[in-house]
């Protein structure tokens, strides 16, 4: 056989080495999971005592642990788009949970992805994050399907299941957990085992979650060669401030300094950094080790050195803001100067740290430091003058409907004044100047601890607490702006609808387009037995804003006018604005507008089943207080038992659930059938001792 000469033996060599060179490796997966609400020192890697967090812990051993990662704003929406972008709220331009209107060009990280052929999916557990806030965009997969949010464990199975699918490399996923934020109520086995509060417990649970997901990652073949971040997009408060236990009103560290762990591919021990290091910095960092441009107007930089083990980034400082205080209730808006060992926060009276010596932020050394306080404050606002888009983009604002799913989160949302960009109010936003004008939000912090109280008070159904926790508030603040609606909404719960009447058109002078502030006041109306206000109020709603309560109102009030042609035409609108209700729904309210008809509103009908499918057919129309004022008096030919009967089922309707309870047990004593009335006094004593108790009075047994 011959063998090949020198040249040969080059050319084969040539042949095999040339194709080696032209096949790329692929990019690495990427893997970003967000802990929503998660201070750095409630986890044990940070070095939490009585934290409970294996999962976390474990990864920690194996990566890069930054010690002061910064978040640009402690607001969730706002936080989680600086993740994805690069860019601080000043340059994406969403400031605020619920803003629309993201600022033309600010690429998302699916975005800049997407070219390289990345299977790009998202799973978030709370709909502050659904896909129509902007943090979908460039993902092919976005699950958001909740209803307000979701535990750790249900998001954690759908992303694994998703995982499951595959193959999906080159693999970018996003996994968000909600757990930590309030409400907090952890699952009965992390309550009982926790060494720490129910916040604990609640990250205890979340991080069970993270580690099942990282198991299914390691399955799954998914992470080894790729790059895992794990950080949160803000903290929280726990009561340092005047017993603040919140977020988004306050830049100190306990909401803007958080957790940030970052594995890159095949590490293997772990290393920890107190460089400066701000969550604007993922995108440019993640571009910079895929060789990527970075888009223009990204804020953040690559701090890839520091993942090989270099220094970390030399740079000025980090930009923080908060516009909650402004947007929510009209106090100052904050902005701060975030430096490796300073702080600055621009506020009515300006504040100065020394976060080495005072990391708890207790001595405001402004006074002591001017010449510092001022070089901090001009770095500020240069910062601020270069980075402000030069075109804003055009207004957007959210539906009635996703404020309340906001509201119901407990996100107190403000309303954009008239004219303002993007929808929230940055037109007339104060500048650094102008701050001295305003009440300075840490002068006013111990109201935000009672309106989340009051907020409890309401989840329990506590109404006559709220109600006077929400008129401290008023007392304390009487120039508020948001307050009057919820305060109107408590003294209506509470059967006060006298009262609530001034406060509700209060408020819509404050905002005369939220219509569902005006279907709050047409309930009110129609409770005093306002009918015909009530009419004139709904008719200021547009009739091209298309809406199934609005619709449903209609109905209502044509019931209580007599219009029954109009009631049965206005199912047709309430077809349309519902289409998902079922089809027997309809069929039910036409036969209750019927059954209306034939009894009417205003007189009790003769005899026990007569006066009952009256009875019913209001409730069912959402019409329990003309229910409740034909049952007023005794009612000629209907059996005492009968009568006991159905003021329980109205006031069960109406949610007073002591008055529920008291009723049943009347109709009880009077030889009631007990199929009619048990399992609903059972149901009522219950929700009136959580009343009670949320309400700080004695559990005991309802009547």
């Amino acid at each position: 056989m011959r063998t090949p000469g020198v040249c040969g033996l080059l050319g084969l060599l040539l042949l095999c080495i040339i194709p080696a060179c032209e096949r790329q490796t692929p990019p690495p997966n990427i893997i970003l999971i967000s802990l929503d609400t998660t201070r750095a020192d409630h986890l044990g890697c940070y070095g939490r005592e009585l934290a409970s967090t294996p999962a976390l812990d474990r990864f920690a051993e194996r990566a890069l642990l930054l010690e002061n990662a910064v978040t640009p704003i402690p607001v969730t929406l706002p936080a989680h788009l600086t993740m994805l972008t690069g860019r601080t709220p000043l340059g994406h331009g969403v400031r605020d949970n619920g803003s629309l209107g993201r600022t033309p060009g600010a690429v998302t990280l699916a975005e800049l992805l997407a070219p390289l052929g990345y299977t790009r999916a998202a799973f978030v557990s709370a709909f502050v994050l659904n896909h129509r806030f902007d943090v979908s965009a460039g993902f092919e997969h976005f699950d958001d399907e909740l209803d307000l949010e979701r535990p750790a464990a249900e998001t954690t199975a759908r992303a694994v299941a998703y995982l499951e699918s595959g193959p999906l490399e080159p693999l970018f996923l996003w996994v968000h957990y909600f757990d930590p934020h309030d409400p907090l109520t952890p699952p009965e086995a992390f309550a009982a085992a926790t060494r720490g509060t129910l916040y604990d417990a609640e990250i205890s649970a979340m991080d069970a979650g993270v580690g099942e997901l990282l198991a299914a990652l390691e399955a799954g073949g998914y992470a080894e060669d790729a790059h895992i971040l794990i950080v949160a997009d803000h903290g929280e408060g726990r009561g340092e401030r005047h017993g603040y236990l919140d977020h988004g009103l306050l830049l100190y560290e306990e909401a803007n300094r958080v957790p940030f762990l970052w594995r890159r591919p095949g590490q293997r021990h772990p290393k920890r950094s107190d460089a400066l290091v701000g969550t604007v910095d993922i995108l440019p960092t993640l571009a910079d080790l895929l060789g990527l441009p970075v888009p223009e107007g990204t804020e953040g930089v690559s701090v890839r050195p520091l993942l090989e083990g270099d220094a970390g980034p030399e740079r000025d400082g980090l930009y923080c803001e908060t516009l909650r205080p402004y947007l929510a209730y009209e106090w100052s808006p904050l902005y701060a100067w975030r430096m490796c060992d300073r702080k600055y926060i621009a506020a009515p009276r300006p504040e100065l740290y020394d976060l080495r010596r005072d990391p708890r932020e207790r001595e405001n050394l402004a006074a002591q430091l001017p010449g510092t306080a001022a070089e901090l404050r001009t770095r500020l606002i240069a910062y601020r003058q270069r980075w402000r888009p030069a075109t804003e983009a055009p207004p957007h604002e959210i539906s009635e409907a996703d404020r309340a799913a906001l509201e119901s989160l407990g996100y107190v949302q403000g309303r954009p004044r008239r004219g303002a960009p993007r929808g929230e109010g940055a037109a007339d936003l104060p500048e650094i100047g102008e701050l001295e004008a305003f009440a300075n939000p840490i002068e006013h912090i111990g109201f935000e601890a009672q309106w989340i109280a009051a907020r409890r008070l309401a989840r329990r159904e506590a109404w006559d607490a709220a109600v006077d926790t929400l008129q401290r508030i008023l007392d304390a603040v009487p120039e508020s702006r948001i307050v009057p609606r919820f305060y109107a909404e408590a003294l209506h719960r509470a059967a006060r609808e006298a009262e609530a009447r001034p406060w509700i058109e209060r408020y819509l002078t404050y905002r005369p387009d939220d219509h569902e502030a005006r279907l709050l006041f047409c309930e009110i109306l129609i409770a005093l037995g306002d009918v015909e206000v009530a009419a004139a109020e709904l008719e200021r709603v547009p009739a091209s804003f298309i809406d199934a309560d609005v619709a449903f109102m209609r109905i209502r009030l044509a019931v209580l006018r007599g219009a029954f042609d109009r009631a049965r035409a206005a199912l047709e609108d309430l077809a349309q604005a519902a289409a998902g209700l079922q089809a027997g729904r309809w069929e039910r309210i036409a036969a209750q507008i019927a059954q209306v008809e034939r009894w009417g509103v205003r007189t009790p009908a003769r005899g026990d089943s007569a006066l009952t499918r009256q009875i019913e057919a209001l409730l069912d129309l959402r019409l329990g207080a003309t229910a409740e004022a034909l049952l007023r008096e005794e009612v000629p030919g209907v059996s005492p038992a009968t009568g006991w009967l159905l003021r329980g089922r109205v006031a069960r309707a109406r949610h007073r659930w002591c008055d529920a309870a008291d009723a049943f047990g009347e109709a009880a004593a009077l030889g009631a059938d007990p199929q009619a009335w048990e399992a609903s006094r059972r149901e009522a004593q219950r929700r009136c001792r959580r009343a009670r108790i949320g309400a700080g009075g004695r559990p005991g047994r309802a009547p």
